[in-house]
């Protein structure tokens, strides 16, 4: 039996010793490292992650429940894990093995901690490492989730691809991401321009627009490299070696839309305001999910898809 050691203050490798992580996972030498934000006021107990918790990830929890079934015995790969919030909200607690995997030492230890109260039938472990460089040998994991996490890799054909070699034939793998946002659900939130950072100011000055001077600042501040389109992500788990089966869009109501920019908002003022939003924002949770069944509108600011390993 063997499990995973870490050099958690910088690069490293996987190395192997006698523990409970079965052999036939381990891919020996694989580096692990530890990857900073691009601010250091940005973390993932940021503003903005804290307020979307509380009703974001509570739909992304529902569409990964209502999609992936039942996990019984299986072996699950969370790449990009985080605190966990969603895989824990909708994982089978009789699940074979649970493996969180994340650049952020404090988030994925804690994940595993709460992983191991909520689901204390399954076998759970946690690994520090790169969603580019999964440390697991291939055909490992029946089914794989990112959530929120493809937005942030630095080269996402390349975890896509490690993604598609650590899955079995004929195993699926859900992920949800930000969106293009094509039209503001609130314009009041201009209001609170006086307030944001200087960066975003600046931008407002220069005459860019104003949901994506502010975007642009929140993608900055939380890493988010790129945004994709229903069609664009299908097009990248194609070529990844994936067979889309199903592909909707959350955060598509007006008034989840304007939910989510006042969250965003919050994360690029110059102060922090999570704190007395906290109550307000998850007390509307009923009311997000009655708007969004009542909408027929196909654009949401997130992508939610379910897809299958084509490979031979």
């Amino acid at each position: 039996m063997l499990t995973i050691s870490h050099d958690i203050e910088g690069a490293g490798s996987v190395r192997a010793r006698k523990d409970t992580l079965n052999h036939r996972f381990l891919r020996i030498g694989t580096p692990v490292v530890t990857v900073r934000h691009a601010d250091p006021q940005a973390n993932l107990t940021s503003v903005g992650s804290r307020l979307r918790r509380h009703w974001v990830r509570r739909l992304e929890a529902a569409f990964i429940k209502s999609t992936i079934g039942s996990t019984a015995s299986m072996a699950v790969l969370d790449v990009g894990c985080g605190p966990g919030f969603v895989t824990l909200g909708a994982i089978d607690p009789a699940t074979g093995l649970l493996c969180l995997a994340d650049v952020d030492i404090g988030a994925t230890k804690g994940a595993r901690a709460d992983a191991m109260k909520l689901a204390p039938l399954a076998r759970v472990e946690s690994i520090i490492c790169r969603g580019e460089q999964l440390p697991f040998n291939d055909n490992s994991f029946d089914t794989i989730l990112m959530v929120s996490s493809l937005e942030h890799f630095e080269d996402e054909p390349a975890a896509l691809a490690e993604c598609s070699r650590v899955i079995r034939p004929g195993g699926r793998i859900l992920i949800t991401t930000d969106g293009q946002p094509s039209e503001p659900g609130l314009p009041v939130i201009r209001l609170f321009a006086p307030l944001f950072r200087p960066s975003v100011r600046t931008r407002l000055k220069k005459g860019e627009n104003f949901l994506g001077a502010v975007l642009a600042e929140h993608g900055r501040l939380y890493a988010v490299r790129r945004r994709h389109g229903e069609q664009s992500l299908r097009i990248a788990l194609s070529l990844a070696g994936f067979d889309v089966t199903v592909s909707q869009t959350l955060i598509k109501s007006r008034f989840s839309k304007a939910l989510d920019e006042l969250c965003v908002t919050a994360s690029v003022l110059s102060f922090d305001i999570a704190n007395p939003l906290f109550r307000f924002v998850s007390k509307l949770y009923p009311v997000v999910v009655s708007s969004e069944a009542a909408t027929e509108r196909p654009d949401g600011y997130v992508i939610a898809v379910a897809a299958v390993s084509i490979k031979a």
